[in-house]
């Protein structure tokens, strides 16, 4: 993107430069074929592009005032990519002219191939043609841009923008399409054979510099953007740079199926570029994000997420090796699809209890309600104090650690049964309901999910010591009730036998005084 940005900055410089050819030979009736060798230096100058300008300038009085060339070649002095140019025709205004000013009605470039690298194909040319009207302030040395009508490969803007060819700052307001970014990013086979190969983060440099200049600002929307087969739509960007800071104040998007509002900001004044993103999902398919690193999530939930992530580096590597920040997490709504956990999990409670169910039977969907969760963030490593979920029929509870650096995790996850799980195709004895199943999973991004999570099953000793305390509990409550209605029957025993000999010592009659008084 820097590269198509200065070549075509390059490009509007060149069609000022011709207007100002044109206008030296309409003044003094020079061949504007004589100015190549300046143009070419004053590009070289001004924008840092060779510029080979190969085929013949023309122009024209009628009907229009007009400048034109063909057969151009650009190449940035720091890339090996060359961008070739069909045609490029300006329409001068022919007051302003003669008022010793530039301006042309409509500046029109045709065929602009620009190569794009990509891993699948090598280099995309994207044919780039742009339509706009222009102004230029000789004393200020400044671009204006109006009308701007931008098409290349299959997207469009429009637009204005204000170039200082001092400084190449820009003042950019252009309103998009689409962006489909799948025809320019390497296919899953091409990504699943490099992981094949290289299981460690790459760590080829990466350049990171701001592609315009500083004291420039970028206002930009973009109606749909698709990626990894995700359409992110209403995506509207506000940008400015200053002291070597790219700050975007305001990144917002309808992005997998909720809403996106973020800020960043990139430090490239330095050996080693600081990224900072604040961002804030609310309401996305946590499949739809999941879906981006991988062809079949086995999650599905409504997310909210929010965080502060902080990086710096030259490569891959590097930026998770230095990733810092927060992260709050919050779900609902969700089902855990096709995972081996219910019958993995119930095998391990049958072995253990043989309560007896039917394996082929154990529906494979567990349902996730109410989690939520804190991630902190420390040189790529992600520690999790606390998660709490509704899983199906039990509570869980989890806490660990993810080594991204290392490519490894450490969860320790615990199950507290309410009753029969996973639509209660699989029965728990009552013996287990209430009590927590501890799950141990350790392993590296590669291990086979079968053997990365194991069952502890060291809970068996705090179940049997439930169940010995409950049975305990029985055994004492009956032998209490037992000696209480012993104890109640002798009662009674020893009322009956005083209130007999009562009745034998005394006659009627004093029995009746004894009742009823004097």
């Amino acid at each position: 993107m820097k590269v198509a940005i200065r070549i075509i900055v390059a490009l509007l410089l060149l069609a000022v430069l011709m207007v100002g050819a044109l206008a030296g030979y309409m003044a003094y009736l020079f061949d504007p074929n004589e100015y190549k060798a300046e143009i070419e230096q004053q590009a070289k100058e001004k924008a840092g592009i060779e510029l080979a300008i190969n085929g013949p300038i023309g122009w024209s009085l009628y009907p229009t005032l007009a400048v034109e060339l063909s057969d151009i070649s650009a190449q940035t002095n720091d890339s090996q990519q060359q961008a070739t140019l069909e045609n490029a025709r300006a329409v001068i205004s022919i007051p302003a002219l003669l008022g010793g000013k530039i301006e042309a009605d409509s500046i029109q470039i045709t065929g602009l191939m620009l190569p794009m690298p990509n891993q699948d194909q090598g280099n995309l040319d994207l044919a780039i043609d742009l339509t706009t009207a222009l102004q230029f302030d000789t004393e200020k040395q400044i671009l204006t841009l109006s009308n701007i009508d931008l098409r290349f490969d299959e997207s469009r803007f429009k637009g204005s923008a204000t170039v200082d060819l001092n400084s190449l700052a820009m003042q950019v307001n252009l309103a998009g399409d689409s962006i489909d970014l799948d025809r320019y990013l390497p296919s899953s086979d091409t990504e699943a054979n490099s992981d094949s190969t290289d299981k460690g983060w790459p760590t080829d440099p990466i350049e990171i510099s701001l592609p315009i200049a500083d004291n420039s600002s970028y206002q930009l929307s973009l109606d749909t953007l698709i990626v990894k087969k995700q359409t992110i739509s209403d995506i509207k960007l506000s940008a400015k740079t200053k002291g070597g800071v790219l700050t975007v104040d305001q990144l917002d998007a309808k992005a997998f199926g909720g809403s996106l509002n973020a800020t960043a900001e990139i430090r490239a004044d330095n050996k080693a570029p600081t990224l900072t993103f604040n961002p804030r999902f609310k309401d996305i398919a946590a499949e739809q994000l999941m879906a981006l690193a991988m062809e079949d999530p086995i999650l599905s939930a409504k997310v909210d997420l929010a965080g502060t992530l902080s990086t710096k580096g030259t490569s891959v590597k590097a930026f998770i090796e230095n990733l810092n920040g927060k992260m709050t997490l919050t779900a609902d709504e969700g089902v855990i699809k096709g995972i081996d956990m219910a019958q993995e999990l119930c095998q391990k409670i049958e072995n253990i209890t043989s309560f007896g169910f039917n394996p082929d039977q154990v529906d494979k969907t567990t349902p996730i309600a109410n989690l939520s969760s804190d991630f902190i963030i420390k040189n790529g490593v992600v520690t999790n104090p606390e998660l709490l979920a509704s899983v199906d029929a039990a509570n869980l509870d989890a806490n660990g650690t993810v080594n991204l650096p290392k490519q490894s995790l450490d969860y320790t996850l615990g199950l507290t049964i309410n009753e029969d799980l996973f639509q209660k195709s699989c029965g728990i004895n009552p013996a287990l309901r209430g009590t927590r199943i501890p799950v141990n999973c350790r392993g590296t991004f590669d291990t086979d999910p079968v053997k990365l999570c194991k069952l502890d099953t060291r809970f068996v000793g705090d179940m049997l010591k439930k169940v010995a305390g409950e049975k305990l509990q029985a055994e004492i409550d009956k032998k209490k009730e037992a000696l209480e209605q012993q104890a109640k029957e002798k009662l009674q025993d020893s009322l009956k036998d005083k209130l007999g000999e009562q009745l034998k010592s005394q006659d009627a009659g004093s029995l009746i005084k004894g009742l009823f008084g004097n």
